[in-house]
């Protein structure tokens, strides 16, 4: 009698372990999961970051190319030199570099 229930406890203690490897399986895929989402998010983020400075700087040359545009126009009217800096706020010697 005491054998079977020995043998009871251990067929409930293997199939306790079974379902435990199963759950820690379970977990694995989950964790897994988790960190392939979060690399393609990083992935994702990365690639807006550098659209988002891409933009930034095309804006930037955009914004700068009207700025000697408009000194070019100025020194081409005769204005002075150190009025078109001021205004601009670009370098006095990138205007009388400009071509006008």
């Amino acid at each position: 009698e005491q054998a079977a229930t020995i043998a009871t406890q251990a067929v409930a203690l293997a199939e306790k372990d079974a379902a435990l490897v199963e759950k820690d399986a379970a977990l694995a895929e989950k964790d897994a999961a988790l960190e392939k989402a979060a690399a393609e998010k990083a992935a994702a983020l990365k690639k807006a970051e550098a659209e988002k400075a891409a933009a930034l700087e095309k804006a930037g040359a955009a914004e700068k190319d009207k700025t000697l545009a408009i000194a070019r126009s100025l020194k081409a009217k005769g204005l002075d030199t150190s009025f078109i800096a001021e205004t601009t706020g670009l370098p006095l010697a990138e205007i009388e570099n400009l071509d006008s």
